[in-house]
């Protein structure tokens, strides 16, 4: 070499930074659950539908308990594989019930089609 200094710089991202996608919102945990137990061959727009007349009628106990679910899982650290529900959740678990008119799960509109 005839002196110059040379400067490289590496850039990569390591795994540990890898971030878990989260829930915007109450509203799309609620519609999330309503995907997974919605038929199989309904409609992303039927079902976005749906969810959002369902989400509008809810009373505002149901939904501050989606809103309590949302903060749970916004709170997590960025590794944890699952969203935590109030079935397999062990923090707040108490409070999250308090918040909620007994231990009925949302309800789920489903168009049904004419049986005739």
């Amino acid at each position: 070499m005839n002196g110059d200094l040379c400067v490289f710089q590496y850039s990569f991202q390591p795994e540990t930074l890898e971030k878990k996608k989260r829930e915007s919102n109450p509203f799309f945990l609620y519609r999330n659950y309503m995907k997974e137990n919605a038929p199989k061959n309904i409609k992303m727009t039927e079902l976005s539908k749906m969810a959002s007349d369902s989400w509008r009628n809810l009373s505002d106990v149901d939904k501050a308990k989606w809103k309590r679910l949302y903060e749970i899982n916004r709170d997590l650290p960025p590794n944890t594989k699952d969203i935590v529900d109030e079935k397999n959740s062990t923090a707040d678990k108490k409070d999250l019930d308090e918040t909620t008119e007994g231990d009925q799960d949302p309800p789920v509109a489903i168009k049904v089609e004419n049986m005739d």
